[in-house]
């Protein structure tokens, strides 16, 4: 058993490491946009020469600049690729499919990267003693090869699922604004928007985005096509690209000129995903279109959880989201106890039977209560739903007329919904989370 005096020298060890990192990290950092110039030159002439005018140099140089702070943070935050930043290496993979790079251009390019700022960090290691340099460098190795498998892996996947996309030249087109627009590529409205118009679209005074999703299966061609009704039922809106990080969706532009016509504008894309069976979670508009970056990135943490909704087709906000969010962060145990307390007795019963009951009191909480409503969804009388609502009651000892125990229910079924969305993310291998690929 480990001593007061081990716990105390290793937490002494510990903190001396991450000192060293974050002097490394510091360093290099400090020299990124000089290094950042040399792995364009590096890039550019690892491209073959008829490929060099096909990527612009400020989209490599962004690239380039992206990836070399997101490995410095990584190690000195000695931590994995979180699934946001997955994304943008998804999408960088997806611009060069776009582009017409081929795939070992690509896939070289970002070796040559990667390999020249691992030797930047080796020159910022190099200023300490030889023995505390080479324990810090075989330690950072590992963490530099974790981070190139999973950015090559990443940026491949990327590149396939576009490719086989085979998409028009204008979709293209439209996926790579949307792109660069959500990447936070520009930072000046009036370029944004002159880039807008050359393509053809009006940004309106506000700017919200739809974020499609399917509610079954994997189907990418069937987001796709749905995603594509939607953009042509809603004036001015148009569609993005497909990602399937960190879960399957088509994002969809909506340029709005009030408040109040957004609100239209969500009536009509209500209906559409109703009828196309998609789950749509929209980012309100904002008047500025630089900051739609910032707010994807902060909706994306809810994309996963948008089936914990229980809603079925329609509209979900990131508002509401937001509360399966929190009851996600309950420890496991402690979800699986509360469940049991207040369902058991459901629970315990022959599986069609559990299954009736509690698709019965899902359809209630959908239906917001209303009887007739969710009855008419389960193809039942709303006599039939009263019944099976008083069994409920019986069985667990819990009335849906006393506030208090009525949130009680709605708590636990809160909690099986996101238990089932997240069965459904790791019923999924890692690859198939990573690639999505149709049919």
């Amino acid at each position: 058993m480990s001593s007061p005096v081990d716990h105390a020298r290793n937490a002494h060890d510990t903190r001396e490491h991450d000192a060293l990192v974050h002097r490394v990290a510091s360093t290099v950092r400090t020299g990124l946009p000089e290094l950042v110039e040399r792995l364009c030159e590096s890039v550019e002439q690892a491209l073959p020469e008829e490929l060099r005018h096909v990527v612009e140099k400020d989209d490599l140089h962004n690239t380039l600049r992206r990836i070399s702070d997101l490995f410095v943070r990584v190690v000195e935050e000695r931590r994995s690729l979180r699934s946001e930043e997955l994304v943008t290496v998804h999408v960088i993979g997806a611009q060069r499919a776009r582009q017409g790079v081929p795939v070992d251009a690509v896939i070289d390019g970002m070796r040559v990267a990667l390999r020249t700022v691992w030797e930047a960090v080796l020159r910022a290691a190099s200023d300490f003693e030889p023995a505390v340099a080479l324990d810090l460098v075989s330690q950072l190795s590992l963490a530099h090869m974790e981070f190139m498998h999973t950015v090559l892996d990443a940026l491949e996947t990327g590149y396939a699922t576009e490719r086989e996309q085979r998409l028009s030249g204008q979709v293209r087109a439209q996926a790579t604004f949307v792109d660069r627009l959500l990447e936070g590529h520009w930072d000046d409205e009036t370029r944004i928007r002159s880039r807008g118009s050359a393509l053809g679209y009006d940004l309106g005074k506000l700017c919200g985005l739809l974020m499609a999703m399917p509610t079954g299966g994997r189907d990418t061609e069937a987001v796709r096509s749905g995603a594509a009704k939607l953009a042509a039922r809603v004036p001015g809106a148009f569609e993005g690209p497909l990602r399937t990080l960190p879960c399957l969706h088509v994002i969809v532009v909506l340029p709005v000129a009030s408040p109040t016509a957004w609100t239209d504008a969500l009536e009509t894309v209500a209906e559409v995903a109703r009828h196309e069976r998609l789950l749509v979670v929209p980012v309100d508009p904002t008047p500025l279109v630089s900051s739609l970056a910032h707010l994807y990135r902060r909706a994306q943490r809810y994309l996963r959880l948008a089936h914990s909704a229980g809603s079925g087709p329609g509209i979900v906000t990131v508002r509401d989201l937001r509360l399966y969010a929190v009851l996600a962060r309950i420890p496991l145990n402690d979800r699986v106890d509360f469940v049991r307390d207040l369902l058991g007795p459901v629970l315990d019963l022959p599986e069609h039977k559990a299954t009736e009951l509690l698709d019965t009191l899902d359809a209630v909480y959908r239906r917001r209560g209303r009887i007739v409503e969710a009855a008419a969804d389960l193809h039942l009388h709303h006599n039939s739903v009263r019944y099976r609502l008083n069994r409920i009651e019986h069985l667990t000892g819990l009335s849906l007329d006393v506030p208090a125990e009525r949130l009680h229910l709605e708590l636990a079924m809160r909690l099986r919904w996101v238990a089932k969305a997240e069965l459904a993310w790791f019923d999924d291998t890692p690859s198939e989370r990573l690639r999505a690929r149709p049919a």
